[in-house]
């Protein structure tokens, strides 16, 4: 048996075991392994805003404002001379920038028309910036030394009635999502904070909301009806792909359940497993939101099991891996268009692995505290998604000090970064830009190297094919409708009932370019380093919320990395969310 080949092949299968328990990591923030593509469901729908009344009373009240400026004074083209405008009532923005709208005429001989075209774009800014219920006008007043006053009038929230709910409490809606959004009751009234809580409320999966305004009791207010629509917040998804390793099966099912509302205050308890032909793993944790500032924790366990089979079968390796792993996220900025969020966590993981039973080949322990920062920026044309992240390997809680010579450290340092463009291209095509990177000056660990090949990085080779202490993997994909495929079809679920599915939405046709680079530190790892790059071409299937299915063909360019590499891979991946 060759030394430096059953290394690797026991490095493979651990990075196997981190993928399979990794899922604390992952719900953090979407990696490189999750599909850029799919743009929010929530971003996309039409946002859903009514009134009372054909002719709100709110509308009324504006429009009555507005119309008390035009006072006689407007009328009569009266000329005088303006030296200062002052404002009260504003609060969103300081008088020195409202100021800069009257700079054109301030020192001149005006007419009051001419001083309501300033507070008419007062208005106009407020109205712009989501302000749907503010204005500026000028109030009857005596002009004395030249100075005019424009009063502000800032629309608040009033009463917030919430209707609909089942499994939901108010009190979690209104003191956390709300809140979050600066959405509350006495608050200046902004379209845009209303706007990101239904947003948030949509990518729930089991709320929708529905936004009713109506004149408030209290002067200068907007009452607000949420009309809410819930389903049971019970979740269950099974998947399968071939994206597992040649030594412990590559076909994989995973069967993953969730309840998304426990308690009726938002927090989440999940389950997975996985399984393979030589693997085994399970998962399970919690998440519960905290506060008004949409901070969350989370807790988690998981535990993998891998038998290496193939030639290596006769040696009875056996590994096994157990992680505890905690989390604190905490939103930074949510803007209409940039959302900034941080996350900081803590992993203790226990892995080991076994020749003929009881020989040890491997054990350690890794202490690791992450810190991470996540950006979203939208814009017309797409979004841009990005992470950076920085793992420490702390010799602290019973860490491995000493992990063997040539296998690498507990004690390390290392820097992840992800970058991802998505573009809305010409006849309903979409571009997807990719760059993930990872530095490390130290030699690491299995479930802390990177990885290339398969299908999240270098679709042209198999899962794990190269592994690094540091490197980088990018691609380039477009993916549009195809040319042939009839616009809809029409499936028949019962009689007189017929269910239309619009397949030029649901199937696109994809071809990309894949790089990477690994390198590692180790001084007797079988290789330093290798560059990989492939081309090739997919699908990307979403028939029906409850069936998706992603399939790729990739082509390696260059030579062999392996002598079992083939002329080409082929990658699938089912899902269905049966709930």
């Amino acid at each position: 048996m060759r030394k430096p080949l059953l290394k690797l092949a026991i490095a493979s299968a651990l990075v196997l075991i981190s993928n399979t328990n990794g899922a604390l990591k992952a719900e953090i923030m979407p990696p490189s392994n999750v599909d850029p593509g799919v743009i929010d469901s929530a971003r996309m729908q039409t946002f859903d805003l009514k009134t009372q009344k054909p002719k709100s009373e709110i509308q009324e009240e504006i429009t009555k404002a507005s119309e008390s400026a035009e006072s006689p004074a407007v009328l009569r083209d009266t000329k005088f001379q303006l030296n200062k405008v002052i404002f009260t009532g504003n609060t969103q923005y300081k008088s020195e920038d409202l100021t800069k709208f009257a700079a054109d005429i301030i020192g001149k001989e005006v007419t009051f028309k001419e001083v309501n075209a300033v507070a008419r774009q007062i208005t106009n800014l407020y109205r712009e910036n989501g302000y749907l219920t503010s204005l500026a006008y000028i109030t009857p007043q005596t002009i004395e030394d030249g100075i005019v006053e424009i009063s502000i009038v800032e629309g608040k929230i009033g009463d917030i009635e919430i209707q609909g709910t089942r499994w939901t409490k108010d009190v979690y809606l209104k003191n956390t999502i709300f809140k979050s959004n600066g959405f509350d009751e006495d608050k200046i009234f902004n379209i845009n904070s209303v706007r990101k809580s239904l947003n948030d409320l949509n990518q729930s999966g089991y709320l929708k909301g529905q936004i009713i305004l109506e004149k408030g009791e209290k002067a200068e207010t907007t009452d607000i009806i949420l009309d809410i629509k819930e389903r049971m917040p019970f979740s269950l998804g099974v998947s399968w792909d071939n994206l597992g390793r040649d030594l412990i099966g590559n076909q994989r099912a995973n069967i993953t359940v969730a309840d998304n509302n426990l308690t009726g205050f938002g927090d989440r308890l999940y389950a997975g497993t996985s399984l393979a032909s030589g693997a085994f793993g399970v998962s399970t944790g919690y998440e519960v939101p905290v506060g008004p500032y949409g901070t969350k924790f989370r807790f988690g366990y998981s535990f993998a099991d891998i038998d290496l089979g193939g030639a290596y079968k006769q040696y009875k390796i056996d590994g096994n891996s157990h992680l505890f792993g905690t989390s604190i996220i905490q939103p930074i900025y949510k803007g209409g268009n940039f959302e900034l969020v941080s996350d900081l966590g803590f992993d203790m993981r226990h892995s080991k692995t076994t020749l003929l039973g009881d020989t040890t080949l491997q054990n350690y322990n890794l202490r690791v505290l992450r810190t991470g920062l996540n950006a979203i920026k939208y814009d017309n044309s797409g979004k841009w998604i990005s992470r950076a992240e920085v793992s420490t390997g702390l010799p602290i809680l019973g860490a491995t000090t000493e992990s063997g010579h040539g296998i690498g450290s507990s004690k390390f340092v290392k820097i992840n970064s992800n970058l991802i463009r998505v573009q809305k291209l010409p006849f309903n095509s979409l571009g997807i830009a990719r760059v993930s990177g990872q530095f490390s000056p130290n030699a690491l660990l299995a479930p802390e190297q990177t990885q290339l090949g398969g299908s999240y990085t270098v679709r042209g080779y198999d899962e794990g094919i190269l592994l690094g202490d540091l490197g980088y993997n990018a691609s380039l994909e477009v993916r549009t409708p195809i040319p042939f495929l009839p616009a809809s079809i029409s499936l028949p679920l019962m009689p007189q009932k017929i269910k239309n599915i619009n397949l030029k939405d649901k199937i696109q046709f994809a071809a990309f370019y894949d790089q990477g680079y690994a390198k590692m530190l180790h001084q007797n790892s079988i290789k330093t380093s290798g560059f990989l790059q492939s081309v090739g071409v997919g699908l990307r299937c979403s028939v029906t919320r409850f069936l998706s299915a992603n399939l790729d063909l990739g082509v390696p360019l260059g030579g062999k990395v392996s002598p079992d590499q083939n002329a080409a891979k082929f990658h699938f991946s089912l899902t269905s969310n049966l709930f």
